[in-house]
Protein backbone atom coordinates (compact mmCIF):
# COMPACT_ATOMS: atom_id res chain seq x y z
CA UNK A 1 0.00 0.00 0.00
CA UNK A 2 1.23 3.44 -1.26
CA UNK A 3 1.83 5.85 1.85
CA UNK A 4 0.34 9.07 1.67
CA UNK A 5 2.55 11.76 3.58
CA UNK A 6 -0.98 14.13 3.61
CA UNK A 7 -2.29 11.09 6.30
CA UNK A 8 0.33 12.10 8.62
CA UNK A 9 1.14 14.95 10.89
CA UNK A 10 5.15 15.92 12.04
CA UNK A 11 5.65 14.84 15.67
CA UNK A 12 9.57 15.54 15.41
CA UNK A 13 12.40 15.13 12.87
CA UNK A 14 11.94 11.91 11.18
CA UNK A 15 8.93 10.86 12.61
CA UNK A 16 5.35 11.63 11.82
CA UNK A 17 1.85 10.56 13.30
CA UNK A 18 -1.41 9.05 11.79
CA UNK A 19 -3.81 12.20 11.64
CA UNK A 20 -6.63 9.09 12.46
CA UNK A 21 -4.90 6.47 13.92
CA UNK A 22 -2.65 7.38 16.96
CA UNK A 23 -0.94 4.00 17.03
CA UNK A 24 0.27 4.36 13.56
CA UNK A 25 3.52 6.15 12.84
CA UNK A 26 5.57 7.02 9.88
CA UNK A 27 9.56 6.92 10.04
CA UNK A 28 11.42 8.60 7.60
CA UNK A 29 14.96 10.12 6.95
CA UNK A 30 17.39 10.76 4.09
CA UNK A 31 21.12 9.28 4.41
CA UNK A 32 23.12 10.84 1.20
CA UNK A 33 19.88 11.22 -1.12
CA UNK A 34 18.71 8.06 0.01
CA UNK A 35 15.17 7.91 1.61
CA UNK A 36 14.67 5.15 4.40
CA UNK A 37 10.65 4.71 5.19
CA UNK A 38 9.14 2.84 7.46
CA UNK A 39 5.25 2.39 8.95
CA UNK A 40 5.40 2.06 12.23
CA UNK A 41 2.18 0.01 14.03
CA UNK A 42 2.25 0.00 17.76
CA UNK A 43 -0.05 -2.59 19.61
CA UNK A 44 -3.32 -0.82 20.36
CA UNK A 45 -3.50 -0.06 24.48
CA UNK A 46 -6.67 0.57 26.34
CA UNK A 47 -6.28 4.47 27.82
CA UNK A 48 -3.58 4.90 26.24
CA UNK A 49 -3.48 9.04 24.47
CA UNK A 50 -1.85 10.31 21.64
CA UNK A 51 1.22 11.06 24.54
CA UNK A 52 1.49 7.64 25.66
CA UNK A 53 1.82 6.36 22.20
CA UNK A 54 4.83 8.90 20.81
CA UNK A 55 6.70 8.12 23.70
CA UNK A 56 6.54 4.46 22.92
CA UNK A 57 7.18 5.42 19.05
CA UNK A 58 10.41 7.80 20.04
CA UNK A 59 11.90 4.44 21.11
CA UNK A 60 11.63 2.90 18.11
CA UNK A 61 12.57 5.55 15.94
CA UNK A 62 15.95 5.35 17.93
CA UNK A 63 16.49 1.39 17.26
CA UNK A 64 15.26 2.22 13.67
CA UNK A 65 17.89 5.31 12.87
CA UNK A 66 20.58 2.83 14.47
CA UNK A 67 19.65 0.27 11.88
CA UNK A 68 19.58 2.15 9.03
CA UNK A 69 22.93 4.27 10.10
CA UNK A 70 24.53 1.03 9.69
CA UNK A 71 22.63 0.07 6.42
CA UNK A 72 24.00 3.57 4.79
CA UNK A 73 27.33 2.67 5.94
CA UNK A 74 27.49 -0.49 4.14
CA UNK A 75 27.87 -2.42 7.15
CA UNK A 76 27.65 -6.43 6.93
CA UNK A 77 25.50 -6.17 10.53
CA UNK A 78 22.00 -5.89 11.69
CA UNK A 79 20.08 -6.57 15.14
CA UNK A 80 19.85 -10.71 13.94
CA UNK A 81 22.97 -11.24 12.95
CA UNK A 82 24.31 -14.46 14.42
CA UNK A 83 27.51 -15.58 16.00
CA UNK A 84 27.97 -17.87 12.71
CA UNK A 85 27.87 -15.49 10.88
CA UNK A 86 30.46 -13.40 12.69
CA UNK A 87 32.95 -16.41 12.72
CA UNK A 88 32.17 -16.87 8.49
CA UNK A 89 33.15 -13.05 8.44
CA UNK A 90 36.50 -13.79 11.11
CA UNK A 91 37.39 -16.96 9.03
CA UNK A 92 37.75 -14.64 6.12
CA UNK A 93 40.08 -12.60 6.90
CA UNK A 94 42.26 -15.17 7.67
CA UNK A 95 44.95 -16.55 6.43
CA UNK A 96 43.58 -20.65 6.49
CA UNK A 97 46.63 -21.58 5.01
CA UNK A 98 48.52 -21.06 8.59
CA UNK A 99 48.57 -23.85 11.08
CA UNK A 100 47.36 -21.53 14.04
CA UNK A 101 45.01 -20.33 11.67
CA UNK A 102 43.81 -23.88 11.23
CA UNK A 103 43.96 -24.49 14.93
CA UNK A 104 41.43 -21.73 15.73
CA UNK A 105 39.00 -22.80 13.01
CA UNK A 106 38.61 -26.47 13.81
CA UNK A 107 39.01 -25.23 17.62
CA UNK A 108 35.55 -23.00 16.94
CA UNK A 109 33.94 -25.64 15.41
CA UNK A 110 34.34 -28.52 17.12
CA UNK A 111 34.04 -26.68 20.75
CA UNK A 112 32.33 -23.67 20.49
CA UNK A 113 29.73 -23.66 17.28
CA UNK A 114 27.18 -25.79 19.04
CA UNK A 115 27.09 -23.65 22.00
CA UNK A 116 26.98 -20.37 21.09
CA UNK A 117 27.06 -20.48 17.00
CA UNK A 118 23.04 -19.89 16.85
CA UNK A 119 23.20 -17.05 18.98
CA UNK A 120 22.24 -13.37 17.88
CA UNK A 121 25.30 -11.30 18.37
CA UNK A 122 23.38 -8.74 20.83
CA UNK A 123 22.15 -10.90 23.10
CA UNK A 124 25.64 -12.66 23.89
CA UNK A 125 26.60 -12.30 27.56
CA UNK A 126 30.32 -12.66 29.19
CA UNK A 127 27.94 -14.90 32.00
CA UNK A 128 26.86 -17.23 28.59
CA UNK A 129 30.53 -17.65 27.88
CA UNK A 130 31.58 -18.83 31.16
CA UNK A 131 29.57 -20.91 31.26
CA UNK A 132 30.89 -22.83 27.80
CA UNK A 133 34.25 -22.52 29.38
CA UNK A 134 33.31 -24.12 32.75
CA UNK A 135 31.38 -27.00 30.77
CA UNK A 136 34.27 -27.34 28.49
CA UNK A 137 36.70 -27.86 31.57
CA UNK A 138 34.46 -30.20 33.70
CA UNK A 139 31.86 -31.71 31.75
CA UNK A 140 34.03 -32.04 28.09
CA UNK A 141 32.88 -32.10 24.33
CA UNK A 142 32.79 -35.05 21.90
CA UNK A 143 35.33 -34.54 19.42
CA UNK A 144 34.42 -35.92 16.32
CA UNK A 145 38.12 -36.51 15.43
CA UNK A 146 39.49 -38.23 17.63
CA UNK A 147 35.96 -40.05 18.49
CA UNK A 148 35.62 -39.10 22.21
CA UNK A 149 34.81 -36.70 24.59
CA UNK A 150 37.37 -34.54 25.29
CA UNK A 151 37.87 -32.19 28.65
CA UNK A 152 39.62 -29.25 28.03
CA UNK A 153 42.71 -27.87 30.66
CA UNK A 154 41.88 -24.76 32.14
CA UNK A 155 44.68 -23.13 29.74
CA UNK A 156 43.27 -23.99 26.88
CA UNK A 157 39.53 -23.92 27.47
CA UNK A 158 39.26 -20.17 28.54
CA UNK A 159 42.24 -18.77 26.61
CA UNK A 160 41.39 -20.53 23.10
CA UNK A 161 37.78 -19.20 24.06
CA UNK A 162 38.43 -16.01 25.10
CA UNK A 163 41.12 -14.92 22.25
CA UNK A 164 38.72 -16.56 19.20
CA UNK A 165 35.68 -14.94 20.31
CA UNK A 166 37.43 -12.15 21.38
CA UNK A 167 38.46 -11.24 18.06
CA UNK A 168 35.28 -12.10 16.22
CA UNK A 169 33.64 -9.87 19.19
CA UNK A 170 35.90 -6.81 18.23
CA UNK A 171 34.67 -7.23 14.46
CA UNK A 172 31.13 -6.20 15.69
CA UNK A 173 32.38 -3.89 18.46
CA UNK A 174 34.47 -1.91 15.34
CA UNK A 175 31.43 -2.08 13.64
CA UNK A 176 28.99 -0.74 16.14
CA UNK A 177 26.95 -3.73 16.50
CA UNK A 178 27.61 -3.94 19.70
CA UNK A 179 28.78 -1.66 22.57
CA UNK A 180 30.84 -3.99 24.48
CA UNK A 181 33.25 -7.17 23.99
CA UNK A 182 31.32 -9.75 25.94
CA UNK A 183 35.03 -11.61 26.14
CA UNK A 184 36.43 -8.31 27.82
CA UNK A 185 34.13 -9.16 31.29
CA UNK A 186 35.07 -12.76 31.45
CA UNK A 187 35.78 -14.69 34.44
CA UNK A 188 39.09 -15.03 34.75
CA UNK A 189 40.23 -18.85 34.99
CA UNK A 190 43.66 -18.79 36.12
CA UNK A 191 45.76 -21.81 34.81
CA UNK A 192 46.70 -24.88 37.29
CA UNK A 193 49.72 -25.76 35.24
CA UNK A 194 52.78 -26.79 37.19
CA UNK A 195 55.98 -26.48 36.80
CA UNK A 196 57.77 -29.89 35.51
CA UNK A 197 61.04 -30.29 37.68
CA UNK A 198 63.19 -32.59 35.73
CA UNK A 199 66.30 -34.02 38.17
CA UNK A 200 69.21 -35.35 36.77
CA UNK A 201 68.01 -34.17 33.85
CA UNK A 202 71.41 -34.29 31.65
CA UNK A 203 71.68 -38.38 33.04
CA UNK A 204 67.88 -38.71 31.74
CA UNK A 205 68.39 -37.15 28.50
CA UNK A 206 72.06 -39.37 27.70
CA UNK A 207 69.69 -42.78 28.97
CA UNK A 208 66.73 -41.68 26.73
CA UNK A 209 68.91 -41.15 23.47
CA UNK A 210 70.86 -44.28 24.30
CA UNK A 211 67.30 -46.02 24.63
CA UNK A 212 66.31 -44.65 21.32
CA UNK A 213 68.92 -45.63 19.22
CA UNK A 214 68.95 -49.08 20.76
CA UNK A 215 65.09 -49.72 20.62
CA UNK A 216 64.99 -48.32 17.13
CA UNK A 217 68.35 -49.37 15.89
CA UNK A 218 66.39 -50.95 12.72
CA UNK A 219 63.72 -48.60 12.42
CA UNK A 220 64.84 -45.23 11.32
CA UNK A 221 61.08 -43.60 11.10
CA UNK A 222 60.74 -43.61 15.39
CA UNK A 223 64.05 -42.81 15.90
CA UNK A 224 64.34 -39.90 13.80
CA UNK A 225 60.88 -39.21 15.15
CA UNK A 226 61.47 -39.47 18.75
CA UNK A 227 65.44 -38.16 18.12
CA UNK A 228 63.57 -34.60 17.20
CA UNK A 229 61.19 -34.89 19.54
CA UNK A 230 64.11 -35.44 22.25
CA UNK A 231 66.05 -32.51 20.59
CA UNK A 232 63.59 -29.98 21.81
CA UNK A 233 61.10 -30.21 19.21
CA UNK A 234 57.15 -30.37 19.90
CA UNK A 235 55.27 -33.08 18.79
CA UNK A 236 53.01 -30.97 16.04
CA UNK A 237 56.65 -29.57 14.73
CA UNK A 238 57.76 -33.09 13.93
CA UNK A 239 54.68 -34.76 12.57
CA UNK A 240 54.68 -31.50 10.21
CA UNK A 241 58.08 -31.62 9.30
CA UNK A 242 58.55 -31.53 5.23
CA UNK A 243 61.49 -32.81 3.49
CA UNK A 244 61.45 -29.58 1.42
CA UNK A 245 62.41 -27.84 4.49
CA UNK A 246 65.44 -29.78 5.03
CA UNK A 247 68.61 -28.58 3.74
CA UNK A 248 70.35 -32.06 3.97
CA UNK A 249 73.76 -29.81 2.25
CA UNK A 250 73.83 -27.77 4.69
CA UNK A 251 72.42 -29.46 7.94
CA UNK A 252 69.58 -27.56 8.98
CA UNK A 253 65.67 -27.19 8.76
CA UNK A 254 63.32 -24.96 8.84
CA UNK A 255 60.19 -24.33 11.34
CA UNK A 256 57.33 -22.67 9.30
CA UNK A 257 54.13 -21.43 10.99
CA UNK A 258 55.23 -22.37 14.77
CA UNK A 259 53.07 -22.21 17.75
CA UNK A 260 53.96 -18.93 17.98
CA UNK A 261 53.37 -17.74 15.05
CA UNK A 262 56.93 -16.94 14.05
CA UNK A 263 59.43 -19.01 11.61
CA UNK A 264 62.14 -20.62 12.66
CA UNK A 265 66.09 -21.72 10.97
CA UNK A 266 67.26 -24.64 13.17
CA UNK A 267 70.57 -27.07 12.96
CA UNK A 268 70.17 -30.32 11.93
CA UNK A 269 71.23 -32.92 15.01
CA UNK A 270 73.47 -35.55 13.13
CA UNK A 271 71.59 -38.76 14.36
CA UNK A 272 68.51 -37.15 13.43
CA UNK A 273 69.89 -37.12 9.30
CA UNK A 274 71.56 -40.13 9.64
CA UNK A 275 68.09 -41.63 10.68
CA UNK A 276 65.89 -39.69 8.34
CA UNK A 277 67.76 -40.49 5.26
CA UNK A 278 67.41 -44.07 5.70
CA UNK A 279 63.84 -43.97 5.95
CA UNK A 280 62.37 -45.36 2.52
CA UNK A 281 60.06 -42.42 1.03
CA UNK A 282 61.33 -40.39 -2.12
CA UNK A 283 61.74 -37.61 -0.35
CA UNK A 284 58.32 -35.46 -0.55
CA UNK A 285 55.70 -34.48 1.59
CA UNK A 286 55.55 -35.03 5.11
CA UNK A 287 59.46 -37.04 6.62
CA UNK A 288 56.84 -38.34 8.84
CA UNK A 289 54.12 -39.24 7.45
CA UNK A 290 51.57 -42.52 7.44
CA UNK A 291 53.30 -44.56 5.25
CA UNK A 292 50.27 -45.30 4.00
CA UNK A 293 48.48 -42.47 3.48
CA UNK A 294 51.10 -39.83 3.69
CA UNK A 295 49.05 -37.68 6.04
CA UNK A 296 50.24 -36.34 9.39
CA UNK A 297 50.54 -39.39 11.79
CA UNK A 298 48.00 -38.73 14.87
CA UNK A 299 48.89 -41.76 17.29
CA UNK A 300 52.09 -42.65 18.42
CA UNK A 301 50.61 -44.27 21.85
CA UNK A 302 51.91 -47.59 20.83
CA UNK A 303 55.39 -46.30 20.56
CA UNK A 304 55.73 -44.33 23.20
CA UNK A 305 54.48 -47.38 25.61
CA UNK A 306 56.79 -49.44 24.24
CA UNK A 307 59.60 -46.35 24.74
CA UNK A 308 58.40 -46.24 28.33
CA UNK A 309 58.72 -49.99 29.17
CA UNK A 310 62.31 -50.15 27.35
CA UNK A 311 64.00 -46.76 29.27
CA UNK A 312 62.01 -47.36 32.33
CA UNK A 313 61.01 -43.90 33.50
CA UNK A 314 58.05 -43.53 35.09
CA UNK A 315 56.78 -40.16 34.76
CA UNK A 316 58.19 -39.88 30.71
CA UNK A 317 56.15 -37.88 28.85
CA UNK A 318 56.32 -36.89 25.20
CA UNK A 319 56.24 -33.02 25.77
CA UNK A 320 58.55 -33.72 28.94
CA UNK A 321 61.36 -34.28 26.34
CA UNK A 322 61.55 -30.51 25.99
CA UNK A 323 61.84 -30.04 29.90
CA UNK A 324 64.32 -32.44 29.80
CA UNK A 325 66.33 -31.44 27.10
CA UNK A 326 66.19 -27.63 28.50
CA UNK A 327 66.71 -29.13 31.91
CA UNK A 328 69.88 -30.82 30.32
CA UNK A 329 71.03 -27.13 28.73
CA UNK A 330 70.55 -25.33 32.54
CA UNK A 331 72.39 -28.16 34.30
CA UNK A 332 75.52 -27.93 31.80
CA UNK A 333 75.47 -23.94 32.61
CA UNK A 334 73.50 -22.47 29.38
CA UNK A 335 71.90 -18.91 29.65
CA UNK A 336 68.28 -18.42 29.23
CA UNK A 337 68.21 -16.95 25.73
CA UNK A 338 69.94 -20.04 24.66
CA UNK A 339 67.13 -22.36 26.33
CA UNK A 340 64.60 -20.00 24.83
CA UNK A 341 66.11 -20.23 21.39
CA UNK A 342 66.51 -24.25 21.67
CA UNK A 343 62.36 -24.44 22.93
CA UNK A 344 61.85 -21.61 19.82
CA UNK A 345 60.04 -19.63 22.78
CA UNK A 346 58.98 -16.44 21.37
CA UNK A 347 60.96 -13.14 22.86
CA UNK A 348 58.82 -10.68 24.41
CA UNK A 349 59.26 -6.82 25.04
CA UNK A 350 59.49 -3.93 22.61
CA UNK A 351 63.27 -3.92 21.87
CA UNK A 352 62.81 -7.27 20.02
CA UNK A 353 59.10 -6.66 18.99
CA UNK A 354 60.08 -4.00 16.97
CA UNK A 355 63.74 -2.71 16.63
CA UNK A 356 66.01 -5.97 17.05
CA UNK A 357 65.83 -8.43 14.29
CA UNK A 358 66.96 -11.35 16.28
CA UNK A 359 68.92 -14.85 14.73
CA UNK A 360 67.64 -17.84 17.11
CA UNK A 361 69.63 -19.99 14.99
CA UNK A 362 73.09 -19.80 16.31
CA UNK A 363 71.58 -20.11 19.69
CA UNK A 364 70.33 -23.21 18.78
CA UNK A 365 73.34 -24.29 17.33
CA UNK A 366 75.24 -23.51 21.05
CA UNK A 367 72.20 -25.43 22.58
CA UNK A 368 72.52 -28.59 19.71
CA UNK A 369 76.50 -28.77 20.57
CA UNK A 370 76.24 -29.11 24.32
CA UNK A 371 73.87 -31.44 24.11
CA UNK A 372 75.61 -33.57 21.16
CA UNK A 373 78.53 -33.48 24.08
CA UNK A 374 76.39 -35.25 26.60
CA UNK A 375 78.56 -38.45 27.81
CA UNK A 376 77.73 -40.16 30.77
Amino acid sequence: MAINKRDYEKVETCLFIHKAKPNVFLLRKVISGKYFTKVLILDLRSGWSKREYKIEAKKELIKWLENINKQAKGLKFKDTTRVNDLFELWKSKKDSSKKSVASDIAFYETYLQDSIGKEIVIDVIAAQIDEIIYNLMHVGKFNQVVGKIQILSKRTAYDNTRRILGEMFDIALRNQLIVVNPCSLLTKVTSQTKKIIVKDAVDKFYKLKMAIMELYKDDPFWRGFFLLCLYGRRKGEVTSLKWENIDLQNDVYYLLDTKNGNDYKKPLPQLVKDAILQIPADKHGLVFGNPKTGEPIQNTDRQKAKLDKFVGFDDFKLHGTRHISSSALEELGANSDIIKDHLTHKRDGVTYKHYVTYDTYNNSCKALEMLENIVV
